[in-house]
């Protein structure tokens, strides 16, 4: 590959993350593909440096370069190797904690990991405890209280409690001033956030969604193992995010926040996608087998979609704790499914497959999206949080079916399996040219832009040593542990909103779980994020509570906020956002939104899968979408008839055009004016129909309903389901 005419800023190029697995997924391949593509398109060293210990990294090393994942300019160092190679002398120069003074771990102390040098002495013993009940770091435990060092001739040299304090001494040790550090791993970055180096500007890649599963993006609560380091954002010098969709959501969220950048994965393209042997009914899914990721949820569609077409099968590409289930799921189904397990040559597997099938319930890009669409395999994903509707064209290079409908993903199965040559030869043609757009050449020039404003932004927090006390390190070490082990958050649900005369009251029950050991009620703020401005107003909040409302760790709170309308600017939406504190304990949640003075309250705040309606003061109807891309006020005109107005809420592109479907087709209607008098669109039977908009060449739904959910009435008109299948609006007289 040509190297780019454009240059990085100076300094070393170093990535930082937690480990590198002899198997692993999508953010470690992501990483090491990133390393080795910076250091051949620029010309540049990469280093990689890890924090856990590995004794068998050099057969780790020899294995990733004869896969091409480690290629010349790439190195991988190791916290510990570095430290076992480390003399006495150095070692008795570290920072110790003083309030680690005397040792008090042995070799036979429960959770205790012992890391020996060659010759059998101990360098450090330390202490792994079991906090939560997922993602362990060791087989001891998932989280380090207590570390120490020890010489060469079995002399206690000191410790810390944690591992922040000498994680930070080593850094400082390896990093040359003026180095550029990547932090790929959320579990290392909350250490960053807390001290950044200094002189070392620090960017921070989030490779999954930030906000929680179950819960709708953008405004639900933050994911627990990116929770800590979002509440902190501005302490890293970039932030960089895979799709534009996440980086519009956690602004929308979080406010507008200046450090923050998009830089999708850099995929290598191959011939390998031109193979004409593949049969059309060969699907595939590469992906690990657990929860997030919902490979039942494929065999099932494979099941379905096989009855009717025998030729139609399915291999599974992966390993992971729900392997036994998921076999269960495959005998039980009968499903035509091969589970081959792990492999080293995903673009070999891509190629002999006709479609990819995604599942996950959320993601951060969706790395196999665009392997698969290199090599030619036509993608089915679940349209989820992020990256497949960022990455995929629905119908003209893969294709999008709502998350969780395995009926949907069957029937799109049949589609790529029964589709004429000449249909399939032009999808697979469409899907290698938008990998194209995911190409080094394509992606790897916006780090310059990245690289060169973390540079500023840490020429502006200075070189001089930041000091920070052990113990005060350590606590937030623990706090952030409660982030991540036990899923600290505020649950909020709508209880009453009442108005008396230009404010709002609202009621919320506020329920403050997961916050361990600390103890209180919980301070509770509330502000009103104006979208798409994303500026914020901070509104009066009052908790009430209830005389039987036991005081403890996890209490139940009712608040009143108090929201002048007067400050709603129209037309925009609003949102009020909801933040409580126990102690050092930051959760926040979304707990009710709404865009006008008329407030409507028949769905839940967080509805899934519809739009939350309001009444506009203007006398219309305004139908906004669960994670509001886009709103249509439904109104009368001046001349007394109906108007439809289409607004988009993220973008600043306009609207291109309106479609409403239903069972009865498609109709196109004028984005702005729908004519005067009654306006009646034909829907199909039972009274199922959907409006959308389309944006940027992709079309987003702006509601829909169903037989059993008709619209509500607004002031000044009425929406009504006929018998044939009509939405009908009309003037009330």
């Amino acid at each position: 590959m040509a190297r780019s005419t454009n240059a990085l800023p100076d300094g070393d190029l170093c990535a930082l993350t937690w480990e590198i697995p002899h198997t692993f997924g999508g953010l470690t391949k992501s990483m090491l593909q990133r390393s080795c593509q910076l250091a051949t398109h620029f010309g540049r060293n990469v280093r990689v440096l890890t924090l856990a210990h590995q004794p068998d990294l050099d057969a780790i090393r020899a294995d990733l370069t004869g896969r091409g994942l480690l290629v010349p300019g790439v190195t991988i160092e190791n916290l510990w190797e570095d430290l076992l190679a480390t003399s006495d002398a150095d070692l008795t120069t570290a920072p110790y904690d003083p309030s680690v003074s005397a040792p008090v771990l042995t070799s036979d102390t429960d959770g205790v990991h012992e890391v020996c040098r060659e010759d059998g002495s101990v360098l450090a013993r330390q202490q792994w405890l079991r906090v939560g009940t997922r993602q362990a770091l060791t087989p001891d435990g998932d989280q380090v209280t207590r570390t120490e060092i020890w010489s060469g001739d079995g002399r206690f040299l000191g410790g810390w409690h944690g591992t922040w304090s000498w994680w930070q001494w080593w850094l400082r040790r390896t990093l040359e001033p003026g180095s550029h550090l990547i932090v790929d791993s959320g579990y290392v970055a909350d250490c960053l956030v807390v001290a950044p180096l200094p002189g070392v500007p620090t960017t921070y890649v989030v490779h999954n969604g930030h906000i929680a599963a179950g819960r709708d993006a953008p405004y639900g609560r933050l994911e627990r193992w990116r929770a800590y380091a979002h509440h902190h954002l501005p302490a890293f010098d970039a932030v960089v995010y895979l799709t534009e969709t996440q980086r519009d959501h956690l602004q929308l969220l979080r406010g507008p926040q200046s450090n923050v950048h998009v830089v999708p994965h850099a995929i290598e393209t191959t011939n390998s996608g031109h193979r004409t042997s593949r049969s059309a009914g060969a699907g595939i899914v590469m992906a690990n087998i657990d929860g997030r990721k919902r490979v039942d949820h494929a065999v099932r569609a494979i099941a379905r979609a096989a009855e009717s077409n025998p030729g139609i099968d399915l291999h599974v590409f992966g390993r992971g704790a729900g392997l036994e289930a998921l076999e269960a799921v495959i005998r039980e189904t009968g499903a035509p499914v091969t589970v081959e397990g792990y492999t080293s040559d995903p673009a070999s597997a891509f190629a002999a497959s006709s479609f990819s099938l995604l599942t996950s319930t959320r993601e951060g890009f969706g790395l196999v999206l665009v392997e698969a669409m290199a090599a030619g395999s036509l993608p089915i994903s679940y349209d989820i949080a992020y990256g497949p509707a960022d990455i995929i064209q629905d119908g003209v290079d893969g294709f999008l079916v709502p998350a969780g409908d395995v009926d949907a993903m069957a029937d799109r199965i049949v589609e790529v399996a029964t589709a004429p040559r000449r249909r399939l030869h032009g999808l697979r043609r469409a899907a290698r040219r938008r990998a194209r757009a995911f190409s080094p050449p394509v992606v790897l020039p916006r780090w310059i832009a990245v690289l060169e404003s973390a540079e500023v932004s840490a020429g502006q927090r200075g070189a001089s040593p930041l000091d920070i006390d052990p113990a005060e390190l350590a606590d937030r070490e623990r706090v952030a542990a409660l982030y991540r082990l036990q899923d600290c958050r505020l649950e909020a649900t709508l209880l009453d909103l009442t108005w008396a005369g230009s404010t709002a009251t609202a009621t919320i029950a506020c329920n403050v779980e997961g916050a361990g050991e600390l103890a209180g009620r919980p301070t509770i703020e509330a502000q009103v994020l104006h979208v798409p401005s994303g500026s914020r107003t901070d509104v009066p909040t009052r908790v009430v509570t209830r005389a039987d409302s036991p005081a403890t760790s996890a209490p139940t709170t009712t608040v009143e906020v108090d929201v002048d309308v007067a400050m709603l600017a129209e037309p925009a939406h609003h949102v009020v956002l909801m933040n409580a504190r126990l102690g050092p304990v930051e959760v926040s949640d979304t707990v009710v939104s709404w865009a006008s003075d008329r407030p409507w309250l028949d769905l839940p705040p967080a509805a899934s899968q519809r739009p939350v309606m309001v009444i506009d003061r203007r006398g219309g109807l305004r139908l906004v979408t669960a994670t509001p891309h886009v709103a249509a006020d439904i109104r009368l005109d001046a001349d007394g008839g109906v108007a439809i107005d289409v607004i988009a809420l993220t973008s600043d592109s306009p609207v291109e055009a309106v479609e409403a479907t239903g069972m009865g087709g498609t109709t196109s209607i004028a984005a702005r004016a729908i004519g005067p008098g009654s306006f009646d669109l034909r829907f199909g039977n039972a009274g199922r129909w959907k409006l959308r908009a389309r944006i940027d060449g992709r079309w987003r739904d702006i509601a829909w309903r169903g037989p059993r959910n008709p619209p509500n009435p607004a002031d000044g008109l009425t929406v009504e389901l006929t018998a044939r299948g009509y939405v009908r609006l009309h003037r009330d007289v």
